[in-house]
């Protein structure tokens, strides 16, 4: 139950429904953002896969180093193009509004900001974690990815942190004005296509 409330938006009520959610161009310029880091990512993919088969009979250990960079650089992929659509659908607007409905008709709304307190302190934990865990997945790589594992750390947090609207936090990122924001989310995309393009980079200069 308790999980059902950490989500509850602070912000005034507003109806989701489903099309484009904000038709501005600085939005347009992150969905634009998310879609060449994607492809920048299956790229890295497709290339680290060619190379697994490549190897496989002559050098097996590399072989299997190629084949665990090619399913991080897809499962970036998929990522950042999950993210690309959700940047105008705006899907987690339908989570919160869900969930607040929920709350009101239960009666927990009215302590809903103990709970997305202790919600935003979970996802800088968790983005730590997270990215301590994939770190750890990808340590025989961790070389080549380390640059984009921290640029999924950064966007999958602020994601989150903005899904939550916690009242402070919703505050902090208002006052630092609507360029700032894009600034934060275009940066976690910057970071990630930034180790996509060193690691494409990387394997021009070895062949």
């Amino acid at each position: 139950m308790v999980l059902l409330v950490v989500l509850l938006q602070t912000v005034p009520d507003g109806r989701w429904s489903p099309g484009i959610g904000d038709p501005s161009w600085t939005a347009w310029l992150i969905v634009t953002a998310y879609a060449l880091a994607a492809l920048l990512a299956w790229l890295a993919y497709r290339s680290s896969r060619s190379d697994a088969h490549r190897l496989a009979r002559t050098h097996p250990y590399e072989a299997e180093s190629e084949r665990l960079l090619a399913w991080f650089w897809l499962l970036a992929c998929i990522a950042l193009s999950a993210l690309a659509i959700n940047k105008q659908l705006d899907l987690q607007s339908l989570l919160t509004e869900v969930l607040r409905d929920q709350a009101r008709d239960q009666g927990w709304y009215d302590d809903r900001r103990r709970y997305q307190f202790a919600f935003v302190i979970g996802v800088a934990w968790a983005g730590v974690l997270g990215a301590g865990v994939m770190a750890w997945v990808w340590r025989r790589v961790l070389d080549r990815v380390w640059i984009a594992v921290l640029g999924l750390a950064w966007m999958m947090s602020f994601v989150w942190i903005r899904a939550a609207s916690f009242h402070h936090v919703e505050t902090f990122l208002r006052s630092i004005t609507h360029a700032g924001n894009v600034a934060f989310e275009l940066s976690g995309i910057a970071i990630v296509a930034a180790g996509a393009g060193r690691a494409l980079r990387s394997r021009r200069g070895d062949r």
